[in-house]
Protein backbone atom coordinates (compact mmCIF):
# COMPACT_ATOMS: atom_id res chain seq x y z
CA UNK A 1 0.00 0.00 0.00
CA UNK A 2 1.41 3.39 -1.01
CA UNK A 3 0.86 6.35 1.26
CA UNK A 4 0.20 9.74 -0.12
CA UNK A 5 2.47 12.65 0.65
CA UNK A 6 -0.29 14.25 2.79
CA UNK A 7 -0.68 11.04 4.80
CA UNK A 8 3.09 10.83 5.38
CA UNK A 9 3.15 14.43 6.56
CA UNK A 10 0.29 13.78 8.99
CA UNK A 11 2.07 10.70 10.39
CA UNK A 12 5.30 12.69 10.84
CA UNK A 13 3.39 15.45 12.67
CA UNK A 14 1.76 12.87 14.97
CA UNK A 15 5.15 11.24 15.71
CA UNK A 16 6.78 14.62 16.41
CA UNK A 17 3.90 15.59 18.71
CA UNK A 18 4.27 12.31 20.63
CA UNK A 19 7.98 12.95 21.10
CA UNK A 20 7.33 16.47 22.37
CA UNK A 21 4.67 15.26 24.82
CA UNK A 22 7.03 12.56 26.18
CA UNK A 23 9.85 15.08 26.59
CA UNK A 24 7.62 17.54 28.41
CA UNK A 25 6.40 14.85 30.79
CA UNK A 26 9.99 13.91 31.67
CA UNK A 27 10.94 17.48 32.67
CA UNK A 28 10.88 18.01 36.46
CA UNK A 29 11.24 21.14 38.51
CA UNK A 30 14.92 21.81 39.36
CA UNK A 31 15.87 21.29 43.02
CA UNK A 32 16.41 24.58 44.84
CA UNK A 33 20.02 25.50 45.46
CA UNK A 34 21.30 24.03 48.73
CA UNK A 35 21.90 26.33 51.71
CA UNK A 36 25.32 27.94 51.76
CA UNK A 37 27.28 27.48 54.99
CA UNK A 38 29.61 29.94 56.70
CA UNK A 39 33.18 29.19 57.80
CA UNK A 40 33.68 26.74 60.68
CA UNK A 41 36.48 27.32 63.19
CA UNK A 42 37.67 24.60 65.58
CA UNK A 43 40.10 25.70 68.31
CA UNK A 44 41.33 25.01 71.86
CA UNK A 45 41.82 21.32 71.11
CA UNK A 46 42.74 19.38 74.25
CA UNK A 47 42.53 15.70 75.22
CA UNK A 48 38.80 15.79 75.90
CA UNK A 49 37.46 19.11 74.59
CA UNK A 50 37.36 21.56 71.67
CA UNK A 51 35.62 24.83 70.87
CA UNK A 52 33.69 25.41 67.65
CA UNK A 53 32.62 28.78 66.26
CA UNK A 54 30.91 30.25 63.22
CA UNK A 55 29.73 33.75 62.48
CA UNK A 56 26.41 32.83 60.84
CA UNK A 57 26.40 29.00 60.34
CA UNK A 58 24.15 29.33 57.26
CA UNK A 59 24.83 32.26 54.93
CA UNK A 60 21.97 31.79 52.48
CA UNK A 61 18.91 29.59 52.89
CA UNK A 62 17.54 30.20 49.38
CA UNK A 63 14.18 28.49 49.09
CA UNK A 64 14.46 26.52 52.33
CA UNK A 65 12.82 27.34 55.65
CA UNK A 66 15.11 26.34 58.50
CA UNK A 67 14.20 24.94 61.87
CA UNK A 68 17.61 24.24 63.44
CA UNK A 69 21.26 25.12 62.85
CA UNK A 70 24.44 24.01 64.58
CA UNK A 71 27.53 21.82 64.70
CA UNK A 72 27.79 18.03 64.45
CA UNK A 73 30.71 15.63 64.84
CA UNK A 74 31.49 11.92 64.71
CA UNK A 75 34.36 9.44 64.53
CA UNK A 76 32.78 8.29 61.26
CA UNK A 77 34.18 10.24 58.26
CA UNK A 78 30.68 10.36 56.76
CA UNK A 79 29.30 12.17 59.84
CA UNK A 80 25.96 10.29 59.63
CA UNK A 81 23.17 12.59 60.78
CA UNK A 82 21.30 9.78 62.54
CA UNK A 83 24.30 8.88 64.74
CA UNK A 84 26.46 12.02 64.92
CA UNK A 85 26.62 14.10 68.09
CA UNK A 86 24.95 17.48 67.59
CA UNK A 87 25.28 20.89 69.18
CA UNK A 88 22.38 22.82 67.67
CA UNK A 89 19.97 25.64 68.33
CA UNK A 90 16.63 26.79 67.01
CA UNK A 91 17.02 28.85 63.86
CA UNK A 92 16.14 32.52 64.20
CA UNK A 93 17.01 35.06 61.55
CA UNK A 94 18.95 38.21 62.31
CA UNK A 95 21.41 37.09 64.97
CA UNK A 96 24.98 35.92 64.66
CA UNK A 97 28.03 34.57 66.49
CA UNK A 98 27.53 30.91 67.26
CA UNK A 99 29.87 28.63 69.14
CA UNK A 100 30.25 26.43 72.16
CA UNK A 101 32.70 24.22 73.99
CA UNK A 102 32.37 20.49 73.34
CA UNK A 103 33.54 18.29 76.22
CA UNK A 104 33.65 14.59 76.98
CA UNK A 105 35.67 13.68 73.88
CA UNK A 106 37.97 10.66 73.79
CA UNK A 107 41.71 11.43 74.02
CA UNK A 108 43.97 10.73 71.04
CA UNK A 109 41.00 10.26 68.68
CA UNK A 110 40.29 11.58 65.19
CA UNK A 111 36.92 13.28 64.73
CA UNK A 112 35.09 14.63 61.70
CA UNK A 113 32.90 17.70 62.07
CA UNK A 114 30.75 20.10 60.07
CA UNK A 115 28.08 22.75 60.35
CA UNK A 116 24.54 21.61 59.65
CA UNK A 117 20.97 22.82 59.30
CA UNK A 118 17.57 21.18 59.41
CA UNK A 119 14.60 22.38 57.34
CA UNK A 120 11.02 22.59 58.59
CA UNK A 121 10.25 19.30 56.83
CA UNK A 122 13.11 17.52 58.65
CA UNK A 123 15.66 17.49 55.84
CA UNK A 124 19.34 17.76 56.85
CA UNK A 125 22.04 19.69 55.00
CA UNK A 126 25.71 19.55 55.97
CA UNK A 127 28.56 21.98 55.38
CA UNK A 128 32.11 21.15 54.44
CA UNK A 129 33.72 18.53 56.67
CA UNK A 130 36.72 19.27 58.88
CA UNK A 131 38.99 16.85 60.72
CA UNK A 132 40.52 17.30 64.15
CA UNK A 133 42.34 14.99 66.54
CA UNK A 134 42.19 15.24 70.30
CA UNK A 135 45.45 15.26 72.20
CA UNK A 136 46.84 12.43 74.25
CA UNK A 137 45.82 12.40 77.88
CA UNK A 138 48.85 13.79 79.67
CA UNK A 139 50.31 12.27 82.82
CA UNK A 140 49.94 14.85 85.57
CA UNK A 141 50.46 12.46 88.49
CA UNK A 142 53.70 14.23 89.46
CA UNK A 143 52.10 17.69 89.58
CA UNK A 144 52.19 19.27 93.04
CA UNK A 145 49.04 21.21 93.95
CA UNK A 146 49.15 23.75 96.76
CA UNK A 147 46.56 26.05 98.29
CA UNK A 148 46.03 27.40 101.82
CA UNK A 149 42.37 26.36 101.45
CA UNK A 150 42.93 22.78 100.36
CA UNK A 151 40.17 21.55 102.67
CA UNK A 152 37.69 24.05 101.26
CA UNK A 153 38.74 24.08 97.60
CA UNK A 154 39.88 21.03 95.67
CA UNK A 155 42.20 21.62 92.71
CA UNK A 156 42.86 19.23 89.86
CA UNK A 157 45.12 19.52 86.82
CA UNK A 158 43.38 18.40 83.63
CA UNK A 159 45.78 19.31 80.84
CA UNK A 160 48.65 21.48 79.64
CA UNK A 161 49.13 21.64 75.88
CA UNK A 162 51.33 23.71 73.61
CA UNK A 163 49.27 25.72 71.14
CA UNK A 164 52.17 27.43 69.36
CA UNK A 165 55.85 28.22 69.79
CA UNK A 166 54.95 30.85 72.39
CA UNK A 167 51.54 29.81 73.72
CA UNK A 168 50.35 27.13 76.15
CA UNK A 169 46.78 26.11 76.99
CA UNK A 170 46.23 25.03 80.60
CA UNK A 171 43.10 23.31 81.96
CA UNK A 172 42.38 22.97 85.67
CA UNK A 173 39.30 22.03 87.68
CA UNK A 174 38.19 23.85 90.83
CA UNK A 175 35.70 22.25 93.24
CA UNK A 176 34.03 24.16 96.07
CA UNK A 177 33.95 21.71 98.99
CA UNK A 178 32.99 23.97 101.89
CA UNK A 179 32.45 27.65 100.99
CA UNK A 180 28.77 28.50 101.26
CA UNK A 181 26.65 31.43 100.07
CA UNK A 182 29.19 32.86 97.63
CA UNK A 183 27.57 35.17 95.09
CA UNK A 184 30.55 35.68 92.78
CA UNK A 185 33.71 33.70 92.27
CA UNK A 186 36.56 35.63 90.64
CA UNK A 187 39.86 34.73 89.07
CA UNK A 188 42.71 37.08 89.88
CA UNK A 189 45.45 36.25 87.45
CA UNK A 190 48.63 37.17 89.34
CA UNK A 191 50.99 39.91 88.32
CA UNK A 192 53.55 42.07 90.02
CA UNK A 193 52.46 43.75 93.22
CA UNK A 194 51.13 40.80 95.19
CA UNK A 195 53.63 38.86 97.24
CA UNK A 196 53.37 35.46 98.85
CA UNK A 197 56.18 34.08 100.97
CA UNK A 198 58.32 37.02 99.98
CA UNK A 199 58.08 36.57 96.21
CA UNK A 200 56.02 38.17 93.50
CA UNK A 201 53.16 35.89 92.57
CA UNK A 202 53.51 35.34 88.85
CA UNK A 203 53.48 32.44 86.45
CA UNK A 204 56.84 31.05 85.49
CA UNK A 205 58.17 28.26 83.32
CA UNK A 206 61.24 26.15 83.59
CA UNK A 207 63.16 23.44 81.79
CA UNK A 208 66.35 22.36 83.54
CA UNK A 209 68.67 25.33 82.89
CA UNK A 210 65.84 27.46 81.53
CA UNK A 211 63.98 29.76 83.94
CA UNK A 212 61.89 32.65 82.72
CA UNK A 213 58.91 34.76 83.74
CA UNK A 214 55.77 35.10 81.68
CA UNK A 215 53.97 38.43 81.33
CA UNK A 216 51.91 37.78 78.23
CA UNK A 217 48.23 38.30 77.61
CA UNK A 218 45.86 35.91 79.31
CA UNK A 219 42.68 34.45 77.87
CA UNK A 220 40.62 32.13 80.03
CA UNK A 221 37.39 30.24 79.61
CA UNK A 222 35.13 29.26 82.49
CA UNK A 223 32.33 26.88 81.49
CA UNK A 224 32.16 28.42 78.03
CA UNK A 225 32.43 32.09 79.08
CA UNK A 226 35.57 33.70 77.63
CA UNK A 227 37.40 36.67 79.14
CA UNK A 228 40.78 38.17 78.44
CA UNK A 229 43.24 40.52 80.07
CA UNK A 230 46.87 40.59 81.10
CA UNK A 231 48.99 39.01 83.81
CA UNK A 232 49.18 42.29 85.72
CA UNK A 233 46.53 41.54 88.31
CA UNK A 234 43.28 42.11 86.43
CA UNK A 235 40.08 40.83 88.00
CA UNK A 236 37.90 38.46 86.02
CA UNK A 237 34.34 37.62 87.05
CA UNK A 238 33.54 33.93 86.81
CA UNK A 239 30.12 33.87 88.45
CA UNK A 240 29.27 31.98 91.60
CA UNK A 241 30.81 28.62 92.39
CA UNK A 242 28.07 26.95 94.45
CA UNK A 243 28.87 24.56 97.25
CA UNK A 244 29.73 21.12 95.89
CA UNK A 245 30.08 22.26 92.29
CA UNK A 246 33.07 22.04 89.96
CA UNK A 247 34.09 24.42 87.21
CA UNK A 248 36.77 23.93 84.60
CA UNK A 249 39.13 26.80 83.95
CA UNK A 250 41.07 27.23 80.71
CA UNK A 251 43.99 29.66 80.64
CA UNK A 252 46.13 30.55 77.64
CA UNK A 253 49.55 31.65 78.81
CA UNK A 254 51.50 33.66 76.22
CA UNK A 255 55.24 34.11 76.02
CA UNK A 256 56.23 30.54 76.88
CA UNK A 257 59.46 29.75 74.97
CA UNK A 258 59.33 26.81 72.58
CA UNK A 259 62.14 25.09 74.49
CA UNK A 260 60.16 24.98 77.73
CA UNK A 261 58.87 21.55 78.68
CA UNK A 262 57.55 22.33 82.14
CA UNK A 263 55.42 25.02 83.71
CA UNK A 264 54.42 26.12 87.19
CA UNK A 265 51.07 27.89 87.22
CA UNK A 266 50.19 30.40 89.94
CA UNK A 267 46.60 31.62 90.13
CA UNK A 268 44.84 33.85 92.63
CA UNK A 269 41.09 33.84 93.18
CA UNK A 270 38.55 34.76 95.82
CA UNK A 271 34.89 34.37 96.71
CA UNK A 272 32.50 37.23 97.34
CA UNK A 273 30.76 36.79 100.70
CA UNK A 274 33.72 34.76 101.92
CA UNK A 275 35.15 36.29 105.16
CA UNK A 276 37.22 39.34 104.20
CA UNK A 277 37.14 38.18 100.56
CA UNK A 278 40.12 36.04 101.38
CA UNK A 279 42.28 35.33 98.36
CA UNK A 280 42.99 31.76 97.41
CA UNK A 281 46.51 31.20 96.14
CA UNK A 282 46.54 28.18 93.86
CA UNK A 283 49.83 26.67 92.71
CA UNK A 284 50.40 23.88 90.20
CA UNK A 285 54.08 22.92 90.19
CA UNK A 286 56.02 20.66 87.83
CA UNK A 287 53.35 20.68 85.12
CA UNK A 288 54.58 18.96 81.92
CA UNK A 289 53.76 20.69 78.63
CA UNK A 290 52.43 18.29 75.99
Amino acid sequence: MCLSIDMIRKLLHIALLAVLITACNSITEPEPEKPQFDELTISDISATAIRWASWRVVKDTRNYRLQEIGFMYSTNPEIPVEKADKCGTEYKGGYYNFGESITGLTPNTTYYACLYCVTNDGKYFKGESQTFKTREQGDFSQVTVQSPLNDNVQLHMIGCYRQSNTSVLVEVAITNNAIQNNSVYRIYYPGYGDNVDGRSYITYIQDDQLTDYVEGSVVYEMNGDISDGSSHGAFFGAGALPLGSTKKLKITVSGVPAAAQQLSLHIMSYFYNYPDYQKIYMVFKNVPIY
